[in-house]
């Protein structure tokens, strides 16, 4: 990871017995006028947020709940802040945002609102996350899990070492799986550089590679992936272990075996080959060229170019105007209509691959973060 999850001492709060408290207006966390009853919070008692509600200082929990409402919002102040979930619960349905998250010994985080600028998240237990989750570094450590069924956003680079289940939006821009971890991809997965398995993967829908992918394990046992899916590699893809299912596989660039290609799926490469092969491929792996616009529809008229790409939201065509479809990795339409001044607003789309169809011509490929 390309930074060090670094966890301060926390302050912890100071256990005063538990209390049910519910804030009455908006203010500092600790400030006892904001709750009701009025008091400074403690930990272990159960807390619920109505209110925006400033984190001046590092919270540490060890039984309890801290329930934010969607009506409520927890931040940090100017200050970086921590909050420690050793036990207990943080449930959000509102507005959280700090600095360092940290979830163990049994805690769990439940987000069903937006979680904003987190700048790491270090998962040793139970994280759920159905809304808007902004992480920077993210660590599922052995013990951790992480279930997205909502949009998981501006990941920087993730350590999988628990069971990952994604059945929603996922961006990151480094991934790695690493032994004995599980990820089970049942949506669209995008990874905006490189991605690395020493683990499981189980791919049922789409995961999308931008540059280089590799499925070689170093330590003891083998990586295996099962593609029943979509997996698409826009550079160099190396494998040294055990690939299987019935989906199909896009590279850009070169492509290496060393270990072992089964099940029945398709391989599309530049040449309809392997650049190397010193392992195994079995009959039933079809060999054959493409990308990862193929089957989609779309003839050759005009070529464009556009930017941004990736994009957060709007981008620029270099054409003035024409009529267009975005649709989304399944091939699905979720967008169209005319465009003028050289712009195309995909602000209210989620986070993935898209495909642009200008006056319905070759698909071309944009990221929208």
């Amino acid at each position: 990871m390309k930074k060090v999850l670094l966890f301060l001492l926390l302050i912890p709060l100071t256990s005063l017995g538990q209390t049910n408290r519910t804030t009455i207006s908006s203010g500092d966390f600790y400030n006892p006028l904001i709750w009701s009853p009025a008091g400074i919070p403690s930990n272990g008692d159960s807390l619920i947020i109505n209110h925006d509600v400033i984190l001046n200082l590092d919270v540490y929990y060890t039984s309890g709940q801290i329930l934010i409402n969607s009506s409520g919002s927890l931040t940090e102040g100017g200050a970086d802040r921590s909050v420690w979930i050793d036990g207990g619960s943080l449930v959000n349905h509102g507005v959280y945002t700090s600095h360092l998250i940290w979830v163990s010994s049994g805690g769990f985080i439940t987000n069903t609102g937006s979680m904003n600028s987190i700048d790491s998240v270090l998962a040793q237990g139970a994280i759920t996350n159905s809304g808007i989750a902004g992480i920077n570094d993210f660590w599922i450590a052995v013990g951790g899990s992480m279930d997205n069924s909502g949009t998981l956003t501006n990941t920087d680079s993730m350590l999988v070492q628990g069971p990952f289940i994604n059945t929603g939006f996922a961006t990151v821009y480094d991934l790695a799986v690493d032994e004995m971890a599980t990820f089970d991809n049942s949506h669209m997965l995008t990874v905006t550089n490189n991605m690395h398995n020493q683990g499981r993967i189980n791919n049922t829908w789409s995961i999308d590679v931008a540059n280089d992918f590799s499925n070689c394990n170093t330590q003891n046992l083998d990586g295996v992936i099962t593609n029943d899916g979509v997996f698409c590699v826009g550079n160099d893809f190396l494998n040294c272990d055990t690939i299987t299912g019935s989906g199909n596989y896009y590279i850009g660039n070169q492509s290496t075996n060393t270990g072992a290609l089964t099940g029945t799926h398709f391989f599309h490469t530049p040449t309809g080959a392997l650049t190397l092969n010193t392992g195994t491929i079995q009959p039933s792996v079809t060999m054959t060229t493409g990308n990862c616009t193929a089957g989609l529809k779309g003839v050759e008229t005009e070529k464009i170019t556009i930017y941004p790409n990736p994009t957060g939201g709007i981008v620029s065509v270099s054409i003035e105007s024409a009529d267009y479809e975005l649709l989304d990795f399944s091939g699905k339409s979720v967008q169209k209509g005319h465009f003028d001044q050289h712009t195309i607003d995909m602000t209210d789309l989620m986070s993935g691959v898209y495909f642009l169809h200008v006056n319905g011509g070759t698909p071309v490929r944009i990221l929208k973060q």
